[in-house]
């Protein structure tokens, strides 16, 4: 006892000297007890040490964590309906802070034994001097190997919304994090109402420091994988996040995302994000501002750029909100791009519809024979309630277009609405409006996006092909290698009706024009086609085979048609007059425009009253001939007169068609005292006519005159024969065997030389 009592004395002297030197303060007889029982202050000291060191020491060693798994997986049973399981050992540590380890373990799902979320290793520290103020501040936080499952159910709950409100209730209670570190985890998600399935694969995520009120960096980065959403990408992310637990509020700031890989369908995509977000945890609601996300990829030769630009938007649990919304999308390939921009001014989204919101679009598409420029309006309505559904009620359309088939840049301004149900997979358009500068209208229903399915019916006031089609591209048909491709046709289903007040094509001019259209899959049908033709009812059909080798075939007719009119509009030269009935079946089949022609198929036959055929007068010529009874032979070859012209009470001709030319027989003209007959053809790739007729004049003995009609079709040469002729309209046979046709053609040498002409002419005019 003596000795504790000096050694006590020797360390009041000694703390007592300490003040004095320290403070401005003198401690009575300090220096003198420091003097005297030095040496006992020091073995006390010592022993005091040793004695401290020796009880943290008992303590530490004989304190076992794992005695505490029983109480920690009661507590969180009794907390969250889950079941922890600590299948690892807990380990502490003391110095120089309160550490926490545990090996593997386990959660389950609430009121399950399915297994929620697993852990292979977990370390916790936390500061000394707060804790014993009562203040939970966690040093940090290193998590290893974390694997959970999260569920979305088809209530639109989910599996972690029990947790999420705990986690909210333990913000004010003034928790601070100096630093969290996730590594290997691996998070997968299942949406039951959209059928989504996917994961975030090798999860890494590392926060500073994280405190009430104060801002920390955060990075993360994951591998996600959806293969039902068409995802596989590399996910990168940086930005600050700050809680504010008497507000409740989340937010992350500055945020910059990047992602690289395959998303949306998309290969090669490259997407940045930038932005501030902001959860408010008691509303329910998150807020965006200065949103701006831009995507890049590649597909061959294209490159695809995605530009979204918001300056605020504002997500409540039952409204969406924003303002400004940018779109601006590009597609860009050596020889053609595409360029769309859509803006919304504002937006809501309430009750489970985007309503009361107006859209601007611009449109531009180029290639290196067209331009599209478009731009539209419309107010714009968008709900879920019997599946998706977007609704342009007041559309308003303006467009121009700069093609090489057009003349010259068109123009069209229309107004309509446009409807579109996604889940029905329907899309219906009312629309009209000025178009090429005449009045359109029509109704289009589209139906089945995979396999399209049309119906409309259009209606247009005039149409005039000869202003809106350029020579030029008209003259690319008269190419014989020209490809004639109709694969747009094929896997399509369309019918329909067509209506056009006046057309004009080729000079030629019609009204009321009518079709029916069908169109199932390879297999077009135009039936019935119905207009007038100069005031004569055409009434004719169409049927396309879009095949590899596309077939063709048409019939119909006319009534009542006069030649002369519909000649002088479509030709520079009417060099037929009368009016009658015309009526063909034709059919063809190929693949380029000249197989076409050459296989045309089929007759054409032709009944005119009352006209006139310009070109010569044959009761001139036959006059002349009989005139010079005493000349045989053949008389001097008659150029095209435009002026002359052989009139005739009936005209008829029945043409065939085959192997790339047009045969006439029989060819019959018949008027006062002239009756022509005989047979000839016409070469259709070259237009090269030749025609052997035998002419009879007068009523009296009249004689039959061989005629020869031959050389381009506009503007034949006439040749006749005197030498040959014969009295009551029969001529001179010379082999009993031949026909008096064949008589013509070898009696006259010009006849033969044309016969034997090469067919590989220049092509038709």
């Amino acid at each position: 006892m003596n000795a504790i009592k000096c050694s006590l004395l020797g360390i009041l002297g000694l703390l007592g000297v300490l003040l004095s030197t320290i403070m401005p303060l003198r401690v009575p007889f300090a220096s003198t007890l420091a003097k005297t029982y030095r040496r006992e202050a020091i073995v006390g000291l010592v022993v005091m040490t040793l004695s401290v060191a020796a009880l943290v020491t008992a303590v530490v060693k004989l304190f076992d964590p794992n005695q505490f798994k029983g109480p920690i997986v009661r507590w969180v049973h009794e907390r969250t309906q889950r079941d922890l399981v600590l299948d690892g050992e807990l380990t502490m540590s003391y110095f120089p802070k309160l550490g926490l380890e545990t090996g593997k373990a386990s959660l389950s799902q609430r009121r399950s034994a399915r297994e929620f979320a697993s852990v292979d290793n977990a370390r916790v520290t936390f500061a000394w001097w707060p804790l014993l103020r009562r203040e939970l501040q966690i040093d940090s936080l290193d998590v290893q190997g974390l694997r959970a499952q999260l569920v979305r159910f088809k209530d639109g709950s989910s599996n972690v919304d029990d947790l999420a409100r705990d986690v909210a209730a333990m913000l004010p209670t003034g928790v601070a994090l100096d630093s969290l570190r996730l590594s290997r985890g691996a998070l997968r998600w299942n949406d039951e109402i959209t059928w989504q399935r996917g994961s975030l694969n090798d999860l890494q995520l590392e926060i500073g420091r994280l405190a009430d009120g104060q801002a920390g960096p955060l990075t993360a980065s994951a591998r996600v994988d959806a293969s039902l959403a068409g995802m596989d990408a590399q996910l990168q992310l940086k930005g600050r996040v700050l809680y504010d637990a008497a507000a409740g509020r989340v937010e992350l700031a500055r945020t910059d995302g990047r992602l690289e890989g395959r998303a949306f369908g998309v290969d090669n995509l490259t997407l940045n994000l930038q932005g501030d977000v902001t959860g408010l945890l008691r509303e329910r609601s998150l807020a965006v501002a200065n949103l701006a996300v831009t995507s890049l990829s590649k597909s061959g030769l294209s490159v695809y750029n995605t530009k979204l630009t918001l300056p605020e938007l504002w997500l409540g649990e039952y409204r969406v909100s924003g303002a400004a919304l940018g779109v601006e999308a590009s597609v860009d390939h050596p020889d053609r791009s595409a360029t769309l921009a859509l803006q919304l001014l504002r937006f809501e989204w309430a009750e489970g519809a985007l309503r009361d919101t107006t859209a601007h679009a611009r449109l531009t598409l180029r290639t290196p024979a067209a331009l599209l420029r478009a731009q539209g309006s419309s107010a714009l309505r968008l709900t879920f309630d019997d599946g998706p559904r977007i609704e342009l009620g007041t559309l308003e359309l303006s467009a121009s277009a700069t093609h090489a088939a057009f003349s010259a840049e068109t123009a069209a301004i229309l107004t309509g609405r446009l409807d579109v149900h996604l889940r029905e997979q329907r899309a219906h358009a009312v629309w009209s409006g000025k178009l090429a500068g005449s009045d359109w209208r029509g109704d289009v229903t589209l139906a089945d996006f995979g396999r399209p399915r049309w119906t409309f019916d259009v209606e247009a006031e005039r149409l005039d092909l000869d202003a809106l089609l350029s020579p030029t591209w008209l003259a690319r048909w008269g190419d014989d290698s020209a490809a004639f491709d109709l694969g747009a046709l094929r896997d399509t289903t369309a019918q329909g009706r067509l209506r056009i007040g006046k057309m004009v094509f080729g000079g030629a001019q019609a009204s009321a024009a009518s079709a029916r259209v069908e169109l199932d899959k390879s297999l077009l049908l135009i039936e019935p086609i119905a207009a007038q033709l100069y005031d004569a009812p055409l009434d004719a059909s169409l049927r396309i085979e879009a095949a590899a080798a596309p077939r063709l075939s048409t019939k119909g007719s006319v009534a009542g048609l006069a030649v002369r009119n519909l000649l002088a509009d479509a030709k520079a030269v009417p060099w037929l007059d009368g009016r009658g009935n015309v009526n063909w079946d034709v059919s063809s089949a190929g693949a380029s425009l000249g197989t076409l022609r050459s296989a045309l198929t089929g007759t054409l036959g032709i009944v005119l009253q009352s006209g006139a055929v310009a070109g010569v007068d044959l009761r001139a010529v036959l006059h002349e001939a009989r005139a010079d009874s005493a000349k045989r032979g053949a008389l001097a070859p008659r150029e095209f007169d435009a002026a002359a012209r052989t009139p005739f009470s009936e005209l008829k001709a029945r043409i065939e068609l085959h192997e790339g030319r047009a045969t006439g027989q029989p060819l019959e003209l018949s008027g006062p005292a002239l009756r022509v007959a005989g047979d000839g053809e016409l070469l259709l790739d070259t237009g090269a006519l030749e025609l052997r007729l035998l002419a009879t004049s007068g009523r009296d003995a009249p004689e039959a005159v061989p005629l020869q009609v031959r050389g381009p079709w506009r503007k034949p040469g006439f040749s006749f024969d005197a030498g040959t002729a014969t009295s009551a309209g029969m001529p001179r046979v010379v082999d009993p065997g031949a026909s008096p046709l064949a008589m013509v053609s070898g009696t006259s040498g010009e006849a033969g030389s044309a016969k034997a002409a090469p067919t590989g002419k220049p092509r038709v005019d």
